[in-house]
């Protein structure tokens, strides 16, 4: 049996003056409080692999996906421990999984693949050739120029990438963009537990309480297993029940019966929620269905534009009552503005309003039919830098503040909610990539660094 507590963030050199202070100022929030509540059992695993051999820091170990450990094998969570033991004794070894990616740009600092920038045009169309990059549903098809006009690309890592890190024995594992049932998922596959029940437990532990009945309460524990796994909150306060398990798998899912992941999906059509008594839950019957290939999901951004947004209030019931009506005529009035006074044509910027109280969230799926007092009209300007989305907007400015609906009609008069009403949201990004990259080896396009950090 593999038990699995989880924290996001854990202080791993609490015995440090430096580190108390820092450790002492987070514990109020939500993540510190998890990892508090935690330290004991990182503690214990921590203390488990002081004794045990470790590899040289330059060589981390690299395993085909069937020499993994995926059935045993691998070294078990430990369950006791004391924190006294720990006093002195930390090597302070850092482990980062750095996530794939084309590096685009110095000035990003987050990991990826080493890639030149030369090489983006180059690496993509060979990939798109062999097939290797395939796109997930409603994605489009990947080229060349999509890749290199995206800022950066970052594959998932998945338990394959986590268990190679666990497996170089370090105190810490720092990984960069995965899945979030990976993390979770590693120990008890690499402890020969039921392949379902490991990534169906990761998934309903990955948000912590959000399975119990108090969400904010902090962190659950599961105990995997040979057949299925349980689930217990940490806290007193909170039960996780056979409903409030099984419906965190529509959490972050388009089905609520499958998952895909790394290496297969996972199936949980035919699994069974059962309340072991009012605070834990069985759960066995999840199955994991083996992909043909592995492969792992690819997300890629591109620069959009520069924003500068402005909010106005309308609560003249005429207007509110003819909001659409209004929007629609005030932007034809403002395009037509920029035209004249710039000579932008339209295709060189983007305006465009949310109508706030009315159907911002849903747009023309909105089913409400009740009639607002007020709606915040948010007018948002796009365009190739910040300087020019600054100067549409402030040109919109009067008339977002005085425009009327007929053109015989006195001029209306508006609200600012504050001032300057301009606001910049600087560098805007957009999805250029949703797709899967297939993999002869999991770890081909990951690599690891062992670092001995914090001694002295």
């Amino acid at each position: 049996m593999t038990i699995a507590p989880f924290a996001f963030a854990v202080f791993a050199r609490v015995n440090s003056p430096k580190a108390r202070p820092a450790w002492k100022a987070c514990g109020q929030s939500l993540w510190a409080l998890s990892a508090r509540v935690l330290l004991r059992a990182w503690i214990d695993h921590i203390l488990s692999t002081l004794s045990a051999p470790r590899r040289k820091a330059n060589m981390p170990a690299r395993r085909r996906s069937d020499e993994w450990g995926l059935r045993g094998g691998g070294p078990a969570w430990p369950r006791r421990g004391t924190a006294s033991a720990l006093r002195g004794r930390i090597r302070n070894a850092e482990i980062r999984i750095h996530a794939s990616g084309f590096a685009r740009g110095a000035s990003n600092p987050k990991p990826s693949l080493d890639i030149p920038d030369r090489n983006c045009r180059t690496i993509g169309t060979l990939l798109s050739a062999q097939g290797r990059i395939r796109a997930l549903d409603y994605a489009p098809e990947v080229s060349a120029e999509v890749i290199s006009s995206c800022a950066n690309i970052v594959a998932l890592a998945g338990a394959e990438q986590m268990g190679e890190a666990i497996s170089t024995g370090a105190d810490l594992v720092v990984a960069g963009r995965a899945t979030d049932t990976a993390g979770i998922a590693a120990m008890p596959l690499m402890n020969g537990e039921d392949t379902g029940a490991a990534w169906h437990s990761a998934k309903i532990a990955e948000c912590g309480a959000l399975c119990s009945t108090k969400p904010l309460s902090g962190v659950v524990v599961v105990e995997v297993d040979k057949s299925g796994f349980s689930v217990e909150p940490v806290s007193r306060d909170a039960r996780c029940t056979p409903e409030t398990v099984s419906a965190h798998m529509l959490y972050e899912n388009a089905d609520p019966f499958r998952l895909h992941e790394p290496g297969g999906m996972l199936d949980a059509s035919r699994a069974r929620y059962e309340a072991m008594d009012s605070r834990r839950v069985r759960v066995t019957g999840s199955e994991w269905i083996p992909a043909e290939s592995y492969a792992v999901k690819l997300e890629g951004a591109a620069v959009a534009g520069y924003q500068t947004t402005i909010l106005v209030v309308v609560r003249n019931p005429r207007y509110v009552g003819r909001v659409h009506d209004w929007s629609k005529k005030l932007q034809a009035f403002v395009k037509a503005e920029i035209k004249s006074r710039t000579g932008r044509e339209e295709d060189t910027y983007a305006f465009e309003f949310r109508l706030i109280g009315l159907d911002s969230a849903l747009g023309d799926l909105e089913f409400s039919s009740s009639a607002p007092a007020e709606v915040g009209v948010l007018a948002i300007m796009t365009a190739e830098s910040q300087e020019a989305a600054n100067e549409l907007a402030k040109l919109a400015n009067p008339f977002l503040l005085h425009f009327p609906l007929d053109g015989d009609e006195e001029l209306p008069t508006f609200a600012f909610p504050y001032s300057p009403a301009e606001t910049e949201r600087g560098r805007q990004y957009e999805f250029r990539l949703n797709h899967a990259l297939e993999l002869d080896d999991p770890m081909d396009a990951f690599r690891l660094e062992v670092m001995e950090v914090g001694r002295g």
